[in-house]
């Protein structure tokens, strides 16, 4: 399948650090492949409208700004005193495992094991401001 070539190139490229012009065009897809798996896996209990609170908190913005700072959403103490700022990186490895990541939080979801949807899910949040 010509989507998962893609996904494969563009993680070998980021693990090399060989992210070239040709590879944008690529990202984007990521970013759409990304928002299907959102769409089918987690939009059930997030929302990517800011202030649309659902079971867990709406993510529009998500990359950048600190865990557990939706005013208004009733964050764990685990989520609340993680420290934790949503960085590409920091969500990845959450998405991985997030209980491993911040024992005590809310989120049942037990992750993500193929790092392609990882990825791209990164890449589609990139995309939700």
């Amino acid at each position: 399948m010509q989507t998962q070539s893609l996904r494969r190139l563009l993680a070998a490229s980021v693990a090399l650090g060989v992210v070239g012009a040709s590879m944008v065009v690529q990202a984007g897809d990521m970013a759409a492949d990304g928002q299907d798996a959102f769409d089918e896996n987690c939009s059930v209990c997030h929302s990517v409208i800011a202030g649309k609170v659902k079971v867990g908190p709406p993510l529009a913005g998500v990359v950048g700004r600190p865990a557990a700072s939706v005013a208004g959403y009733p964050y764990s103490e685990a989520m609340k005193s993680s420290g934790v700022t949503w960085t590409p990186e920091t969500l990845e490895a959450y998405l991985a495992g997030p209980m491993r990541m911040i024992p005590g939080i809310k989120m049942s979801f037990p992750g993500e094991p193929d790092a392609q949807v990882r990825l791209a899910l990164v890449e589609y949040l990139k995309t939700v401001k």
